[in-house]
């Protein structure tokens, strides 16, 4: 019976990086294809498609035991090609994935998610934190030297609380650990509601945490611009580590 193929790259390395060889292999029937031609490796024979080598010498005398270990050792390796097949199409279903090594993008991008599909999203530069108060996503956060913990960000000069340079992505208590964006998008209904294509966003002088979309004015606040506007409760967080103190 023809076999319908199903054809899997094969991986090699050139000078030291790993890269895709003109080769496939079939995870059905083990056939090899270079380029334009298959060949298929038998006990007896040699199948290149144009032309077939046979008479390749009497089988040997397989014991069962031996018998065994040949049928143990195809199924291990139908079961790795099988596995390697899967893993390559559902990476996505890889929750944790980790790097053995560098990541080079070889003039590729980093593409960061606009079309959130549900409140309380980010898509970015994240990192783990601890947080010295309670938050909530979506709150504005600077990092405290002292107590080298994340708190709530504030655009005035009655206390250190600023500059913003992150966005808490979690619910946490004083002294827990959670998400912080760093740079990204970022949809909150509840923080960014205010929020139109193109705005600049500032940090709010009034209200802990949260941004405005006019500078603040008054004496002793603080300018500083985190980000613009993508369209109702979506902006980019791209916080400015310069600022101004209004005199």
């Amino acid at each position: 019976m023809d076999c319908k193929h199903n054809w899997i790259k094969l991986l090699g390395k050139v000078k030291g990086k790993v890269t895709e060889l003109p080769a496939h292999i079939c995870i059905n029937c083990g056939v090899m294809k270079i380029g334009k031609n298959s060949v298929k490796i038998t006990p007896n024979s040699i199948n290149m498609g144009g032309g077939q080598i046979t008479n390749m010498g009497a089988p040997s005398v397989s014991t069962d035991a031996t018998r065994k270990s040949e049928m143990d050792t195809h199924a291990a390796l139908t079961t790795g090609v099988h596995g390697l097949d899967a893993k390559l199409q559902n990476v996505v279903d890889d929750t944790t994935p980790q790097l053995g090594g560098d990541l080079e993008y070889n003039e590729k991008h980093q593409v960061f998610d606009r079309t959130l599909t549900s409140d309380n999203t980010a898509s970015g530069d994240i990192i783990t934190v601890t947080f010295g108060e309670s938050v909530v996503f979506g709150q504005l956060c600077y990092p405290d030297l002292t107590d080298n913990e994340w708190k709530l960000a504030l655009a005035t000069n009655i206390a250190v609380k600023h500059p913003a340079m992150g966005i808490a992505l979690e619910t946490k208590g004083d002294g827990q650990t959670g998400k912080l964006l760093l740079r990204g998008t970022i949809r909150a209904a509840t923080y960014f509601s205010g929020a139109a294509m193109g705005d600049i966003i500032y940090l709010s002088d009034g209200t802990p945490g949260s941004v405005v979309c006019a500078a603040p004015g008054d004496s002793g606040d603080i300018v500083q611009i985190v980000g613009f506007g993508l369209e109702t409760n979506y902006i980019y967080f791209n916080p400015d580590g310069t600022y101004v103190e209004i005199s």
